[in-house]
Order: C-alpha cells, then structure tokens, then sequence
C-alpha cells in the first residue's frame, strides 16, 4: 500500500482539504512573521516523487543534491549501525539504494520539520527536543506496529506517524507565551485535549496542523491523519491508518511520561481496539506481549534521527 492507494480511499478527506478556515485572529498570529508557513518545496517533491511508480533513482539523487545539510544527514543516517551493516558508504546515489526512496523521504520531511521549529526561540528548546523525540518516536512505533499486525503499508505509515503532531509544532513556535496554558507536554492525551485547546485559543492542534497540510499539498490521507488522531473514529478515508497513529501515539506518550519502555498497557489504546473493530485479529493482545521491545527499539531509531 501506498500513500497514493490509501488516497483513492478519502475522496470525501480530498473533497475538505480546502475548506480549513482558523479563526482571525488564529490566522493573525499564524502569519505575524509573514505568511503562514508551508512545508519548502523540497519535502512536499520529495513525498510525490517517492509515489510515482516510474521515479528513477536519479531523479531523487538529484532532488537530494540541492540541499548539502540534507546530502550529509542521509549519508550519516545510511552510515549508522541500524543500516550499515559495517559497511561505510561515500555516495548519495548508494545511500538511497541502501536505505530505500520512502525512508530517504521520511528523512526529508524530518530535516524540513526540524527547520520549521527552528522558529522557536532558544528559551524554547526544551519544547522543541520534546516534539521532536515524540514525532520519530510515533513514527518508528507506527512502523513496528504495521510489521507485526500485517497491516500491509509501505513506509506510509512511518510518514504519518512523523507528521501527525505537527500542529503542535505550529502553535508551539506561533504561541509561545501561551503554549503551556494549553499544551503543558504532559504526554497525558485524550481527545480532550483538543476541547482544551479549543477553549483557551479558539483552535487545536490538529485543525492547525491539517490547515498547514492542506496548504503545503501534503496528501489527503496525511491531512486526516493529522486531523484525527486523538478521535480515530472520526476518520472517514483510510481509518486503519489514522487507527494505526492513533494507537502509536498512545504508545510513545508512555515513554516520554514515563522515560521508561516497561509496563505500557495496551489495554486502553484506543488505536489498537479500532484496528480490532476494522478486522485486525488480536491487535492488543498482539503488542500487549512486544510493548516493551518496540519501545526500545523507536527510542533508537528516535535517537538516530535526532542527529539529522
């Protein structure tokens, strides 16, 4: 599965992506340095070069090339001992063959999330470190979690999982004297968190971060993820992998409330039990028995990332 079939599948997602609308005075602060940002052209070129089937390796090696910081990261990420195997590597064009087109493009969407949170001011850094960990840590969850469930994506789901909180990102660097008055990075979520933010500043997370999709030309099943994560059931295209975040969401909040990966309980992963609903045999008593491990295992990919 790709990004591009699970598209086919939220024609009434594609249909809204227009008509997010924040309110004034929303938008007034969103665009008080300027108009409100988009992700640069390199990311949103890179996620629509990774879906066509006819992409050649040369035309993504090229794409890379224009950036040298994103050059150096991608061959320092190929070179690191989760994929090189010891054996080093001096080529851009044999660092995407090893690591493969889509996590090159989850590469570029880090590197680009990165340089939209360096619009936080250093006061801030401690915010900044706290999303970023969170962001890799649900993206490389979402990716254990659709190899052990059999759920059939492709990399989409480390894209989604690296993209979902974005809109926290937004609000965090657009709302910075505010932000812990609706957002103290507790890690302990529910869907009412976004009635709270609603109540202090008139919008949420998600509407944000679906808006800043929406108009970066993200994907539409990107944008519904991102819209409804904390409400899984909401979802009205590709609900198993909006399912699929939420559940990896809830997972990765434990290691950051807690700094540990022991004792998670999948019992209460709202995640997992929609996937069950939507016919994914045993999902919770599934992971229940490999919580542990896969939080160790994102906490190092989450670790390697944060060096890009």
């Amino acid at each position: 599965m790709s990004l591009q079939t699970a598209a086919a599948s939220t024609s009434s997602a594609a249909d809204t992506t227009n008509l997010f609308l924040l309110p004034p005075h929303v938008q007034q602060r969103l665009e008080a340095d300027g108009p409100l940002p988009v992700l640069p052209w390199l990311a949103v070129r890179a996620v629509k070069i990774s879906e066509d089937p006819d992409c050649s390796i040369n035309e993504f090696v090229a794409l890379i090339g224009r950036d040298v910081s994103l050059l150096s990261g991608i061959l320092s990420f190929a070179n690191s001992v989760f994929y090189s195997g010891g054996k080093p590597i001096s080529n851009v064009r044999q660092a995407v063959i090893r690591l493969g087109m889509r996590t090159c493009r989850n590469l570029i969407l880090t590197s680009c999330i990165s340089s939209l949170m360096g619009r936080m001011s250093m006061k801030q850094e401690w915010i900044r470190e706290s999303l970023a960990r969170h962001g890799y840590v649900t993206a490389a969850v979402c990716h254990a979690l659709n190899q052990r469930l059999l759920l059939g994506y492709d990399g989409e789901e480390f894209t989604a999982g690296l993209v979902h909180d974005i809109g926290r990102t937004l609000l965090a660097s657009c709302f910075s004297d505010e932000f812990q008055e609706f957002d103290g990075l507790t890690f302990e979520e529910s869907s009412a968190i976004v009635d709270h933010e609603f109540s202090i500043i008139g919008t949420s997370h998600t509407e944000a971060g679906a808006c800043f999709a929406a108009k970066s030309g993200l994907p539409p099943v990107l944008i519904e993820v991102i819209r409804h994560h904390h409400n899984p059931d909401h979802a009205t295209g590709d609900r198993r992998l909006v399912a699929l975040v939420a559940a990896a969401d809830d997972i990765a909040n434990h290691l950051q409330r807690f700094d540990t990966p022991e004792n998670y309980d999948t019992s209460t992963n709202k995640g997992l039990i929609l996937l069950e609903r939507l016919g994914v045999t045993n999902a919770v008593t599934l992971i229940s028995a490999d919580a542990t491990e896969i939080l160790k295992d994102a906490d190092a990919v989450a670790g390697n990332m944060a060096k890009l």
